[in-house]
């Protein structure tokens, strides 16, 4: 995290440095470096239960495709566009 720190803040200073006002650079700079640093703590995972997201994300799906009634219909009525 401390390298994450010192980005944050030499970004931090930068992005107030456009203010022109010296405060402003250091509040900037502290908030943008603590930002940072936390988000580096958090890890690279941004989920707690990553079996419950896999579900949420694969396990409503069917085995196999089937295509709607309505969109068998669409299809029928539009035939230049059934490969869509």
């Amino acid at each position: 995290p401390w390298n994450s720190l010192v980005a944050g803040l030499a970004g931090g200073a930068v992005i107030g440095m456009t203010t022109g006002r010296p405060q402003i650079v250091g509040a900037t700079a502290i908030g943008v470096g603590l930002l940072m640093a936390f988000v580096d703590m958090s890890g690279a995972k941004t989920v707690r239960n990553e079996e419950e997201l896999e579900f949420k994300r694969m396990g409503l799906l069917p085995k196999q495709h089937r295509e709607s009634d309505a969109l068998t219909a669409l299809k029928e009525q539009f035939p230049q566009h059934k490969d869509l």
